[in-house]
């Protein structure tokens, strides 16, 4: 499964029982403590989905946007029973706010998945920020030099360049 997580944290500083004044839904939701803090964390991780501030308003949110990695490049078979390998695949593109201020609401939040082989990653996007997917990596499609392949795409991250020369097939 692709992993790409939309995170939001709230602050409660009450170690005995932490309390959190703001009700919000959606996702994987975890607790957890930081030094004396605790936060609430909201994990997405695939497909749409809607992330709801039922009451109040959220000042300082940190939230996390990661876009899917690009798939690798396509190898081909050249001359000689020898082989040149596709370039990988370009990791998701991020995006990081340590404040970013979320009102009551419902928001909707897409997953970006990973490129399959040869194809680009899918952005993802929430509230008005679009992450870039990676890159697709190099194809090799035919004998090097005289037919050396494509580049790897451009994205969150670039793709790589195809491989060099291996064993045989």
């Amino acid at each position: 499964m692709q992993v790409t997580p939309v995170t939001f944290f709230s602050n409660s500083s009450n170690q005995q029982n932490p309390v959190f004044p703001i009700i919000a839904t959606g996702g994987q939701v975890i607790i957890f403590r930081s030094g004396s803090n605790f936060y609430k964390s909201h994990t997405f991780t695939t497909g749409s989905n809607t992330f709801s501030v039922l009451t109040g308003s959220i000042p300082n949110t940190q939230l996390l946007i990661i876009a899917g990695g690009g798939g690798g490049g396509n190898a081909t078979a050249v001359l000689g029973g020898l082989y040149a390998g596709g370039g990988g695949g370009g990791a998701g593109g991020a995006i990081y706010s340590g404040s970013y201020s979320l009102t009551t609401g419902s928001y909707t939040l897409v997953v970006g998945n990973g490129g399959a082989s040869g194809s680009n990653g899918s952005n993802s996007t929430g509230f008005s920020l679009t992450a870039i997917g990676g890159g697709r990596g190099a194809n090799t499609i035919g004998n090097p030099p005289s037919q050396p392949g494509s580049a790897g795409a451009a994205g969150g991250s670039g793709g790589g360049s195809i491989g060099s020369f291996g064993g045989a097939v």
